[in-house]
């Protein structure tokens, strides 16, 4: 009996000693290895290359010594070119000073062969036919590894490629990857989505891995299969927006200024005067019963008048430059034109910088010009209809 007490006693302590020499041949517990940032930089080229169009939210900012920097934000729509044209974007940019200031709202298109810049504030729009390259005002919200053709090819060959944790980008959690390019010049921290591997974030280091701030791009609700319609990138100047590009014509009176008045009577000898208009959106259609363009305008005009007959819509055509035979009313009607035909316009002529026929304008409810044309084109039905459903919209 004492024997077996003792040895019972005895096996408890060598089960200890045996416990204690396996945990000491195990060692402490092994962390685990972090992300291989190459491995990263891989799986987001390879996911950023395979994007065919993309549309997201963007704030550009400067860090550390370049934080005084102005901010810009906006949106940006994106569709992968082919081998010959420009990519297409829709870039939307606000740009806001250290005090909180706005300075510059622009909005910037290309439809792959044209672009065009139009400046909110000013209200005025340039378009380039000739363009070979992004303008650098647009580039400021311009992720370019979403349509590069090898976007993360540079990091992937660089000197450094470090991971250094994870970090939230937009609601976004991301693994967050430093790089020292070769020559070691430049150097960026990338931020990539943890489910998609996209990019959602870039600073970077112009003065190298040393450098004391950095140039950001941050981004926020990215889509890669996102919707676009027809006007998206349509090189088309807006609404309300004067022509200032190089070599336009001036041939009208600037739009967003007040149409001069005037006073012209009907064949019925009926006393019609702009200023009594006020309240109404006014269409004028400039013509002579002689022109072939203007007898296809007729029709037009005509269904645009019958568009809008319950709406507060004026409609007149305004003769010019008939012959003391000439029968300008009939020739109007004859052509499809049933509205009313002022006479004599070539008085108010020089005032509206009538150069040929037809030309058209329209005038919102307050008396301004939002709308001109020189000439006719197959679009101006629509033309027209855009800028009479935008003067209703303004109407007080």
């Amino acid at each position: 009996m004492l024997h077996r007490v003792r040895d019972a006693r005895r096996t408890p302590r060598l089960s200890i000693v045996v416990a204690l020499g396996c945990a000491s041949l195990v060692g402490p517990a092994v962390r685990a290895a972090p992300p291989d940032a190459l491995e990263i930089l891989r799986r987001a080229d390879a996911s950023t290359k395979a994007v065919k169009r993309v549309s997201y939210d963007a704030r550009a900012f400067g860090s550390g010594e370049v934080a005084t920097r102005p901010t810009f934000r906006g949106s940006v729509k994106l569709v992968r070119a082919n081998t010959v044209f420009l990519p297409r974007y829709h870039i939307d940019v606000t740009r806001v000073e250290g005090d909180g200031a706005v300075s510059d709202m622009r909005t910037f298109v290309c439809d792959g062969v044209s672009a065009i810049v139009f400046d909110k504030r000013r209200r005025v729009y340039l378009v380039d036919h000739t363009i070979r390259r992004m303008s650098q005002d647009a580039a400021v919200l311009y992720m370019r590894e979403y349509l590069h053709a090898a976007p993360f090819g540079d990091e992937i060959e660089g000197s450094l490629a470090r991971y250094e944790g994870s970090a939230v980008v937009g609601g976004v959690d991301c693994h967050q990857v430093w790089v020292v390019y070769s020559g070691e010049r430049q150097a960026a921290r990338w931020y990539f989505g943890k489910h998609d591997y996209l990019p959602r974030r870039v600073d970077r280091f112009s003065g190298g891995p040393r450098a004391a701030g950095a140039n950001v791009l941050e981004l926020s609700d990215v889509d890669v299969d996102p919707l676009f319609d027809e006007q998206t990138f349509q090189v088309e100047g807006p609404l309300g927006y004067q022509d200032v590009s190089p070599g336009a014509r001036q041939d009208t009176l600037l739009i967003g200024g007040r149409a001069p008045d005037w006073e012209l009577a009907t064949s019925g000898d009926r006393r019609v005067r702009l200023a009594r208009l006020k309240g109404d959106v006014v269409v004028l259609e400039f013509r002579a019963p002689w022109c072939r363009f203007c007898a296809q305008s007729a029709p037009i005009v005509q269904r645009l008048a019958d568009s809008f007959s319950e709406r507060r819509v004026r409609f007149f055509a305004i003769d010019l430059w008939s012959d003391s035979d000439a029968k300008p009313v009939e020739a109007l009607r004859a052509q499809g034109g049933g509205y009313p035909l002022l006479l004599g316009g070539d008085g108010i002529a020089r005032d509206y910088r009538i150069n040929g026929v037809p030309t058209y304008y329209v005038i919102d409810a307050r008396g301004v010009i939002l709308y001109a044309q020189d000439r006719f084109t197959a679009d101006i039905e629509q033309k027209l209809r855009r800028a009479i459903e935008a003067a209703l919209l303004r109407a007080p």
